[in-house]
């Protein structure tokens, strides 16, 4: 059989670099680990890109699938994604390379009276960008919990009115810590404790009448509660920047609440 032409690794005369080439949307599934979390197989959607010389006209898409599904047969993903980005970057024999992976990981999670546990899932994007000789290694966390409206409690004479809330966190590591070993479940609880109340995905009734009572027990703002969380994310040694953002999904008004945070550099900045 002739050999088949190398279309995309023909010149371009246009003298244009990319800054960044790849596949988005590759769902498969992988090993996924963190410091305390424990390794569970989940199903993944992978975005991937290389830096693209000016003189070349294409990058070898083909060359993407097979590390990923490399990855997704023998691989542990973490946080550290630095170990793709390398194997990325050689196998398209390109400078600079990023990626993300978004998935649910899950934590079996005890309600607060009963100890009867459920799993709860909790969705996540790992990012890594390789660029010019620097790696900067991010991470995107959902977080769902409920908060307790302080000015109901106060003004009302029976009750107080609660919504779900979300935290949306970012953290961005120092690439010289040892990023897959940090403790990312802690976090979460640490987290999960400046809202009015954790979220359960399992409650008895002697559970619910505890959760009940937390949430009014612990009113707050959404900006008490991203005030809260900016001390929890200050104390990892191993994090150079962050951003917090609460939403509250609010139950009495059509529109929602939020506030955020900033420090250090994000990509979120």
């Amino acid at each position: 059989m002739a050999d088949l032409p190398d279309v995309q690794s023909g010149a371009d005369a246009r003298a244009i670099p990319l800054q960044s080439a790849g596949v988005s949307c590759v769902e498969v599934p992988i090993q996924f680990a963190q410091g305390d979390i424990p390794s569970q197989q989940v199903q993944a959607i992978v975005t991937a890109g290389v830096s693209l010389p000016a003189e070349q006209r294409g990058v070898h898409m083909s060359r993407y699938m097979e590390l990923i599904g490399e990855w997704s047969a023998e691989e542990t993903l973490s946080c550290d994604i630095r170990s793709f980005l390398e194997q990325c970057a050689s196998r398209l024999e390109a400078d600079d390379a990023c990626a993300h992976w978004k998935l649910k990981f899950f934590l079996d999670k005890p309600a607060p009276v009963s100890g009867k546990k459920a799993p709860m899932g909790y969705d996540i994007k790992v990012r890594g960008c390789r660029e010019n000789g620097q790696l900067q290694l991010e991470t995107d966390l959902s977080i769902i919990a409920s908060n307790c409206c302080p000015c109901s409690k106060d003004i009302a004479d029976v009750g107080a009115h609660n919504q779900r809330l979300e935290l949306q966190i970012t953290l961005r590591f120092d690439p010289n810590s040892d990023v897959a070993a940090f403790p990312l479940a802690q976090l979460i609880a640490d987290l999960e404790n400046q809202t009015s109340c954790p979220a359960h995905p399992l409650l008895k009734r002697t559970d619910e009448k505890a959760v009940t009572e937390r949430q009014y027990e612990h009113a707050k703002f959404t900006e008490d509660v991203v005030r809260d969380c900016v001390p929890v994310l200050q104390a990892a040694n191993e994090i150079l920047g962050f951003h917090v953002r609460a939403i509250a999904l609010e139950s009495i008004h059509k529109h929602n609440a939020w506030a955020e945070y900033r420090e250090g550099e994000t990509c979120q900045s």
